[in-house]
């Protein structure tokens, strides 16, 4: 989890197929790949309120070893 200079939180995570969170749902690849486990990122306002949320990865499992926010946002 990283935090910015306006209190805006970012986290990632791992997830297998699919990640459900308020505002919506990520797939994983293209959403038939049941056997790798994909990264995903998301961005809440100071207020704990989804801004964006994206997933990304390739073939074999991907896992998130952290995040950060540049100085400069």
């Amino acid at each position: 989890m990283a935090v910015d200079g306006l209190g805006n939180i970012y986290v990632t995570g791992m997830m297998d197929y699919s990640l459900v969170y308020r505002g919506g749902t990520l797939y994983s690849g293209d959403g038939w790949e049941f056997s790798s486990d994909d990264v995903w990122v998301m961005k809440l306002n100071a207020s704990g309120v989804t801004q964006w949320a994206t997933a990304s990865g390739g073939n074999g499992d991907d896992l998130p070893t952290g995040i950060a926010v540049a100085p400069d946002g």
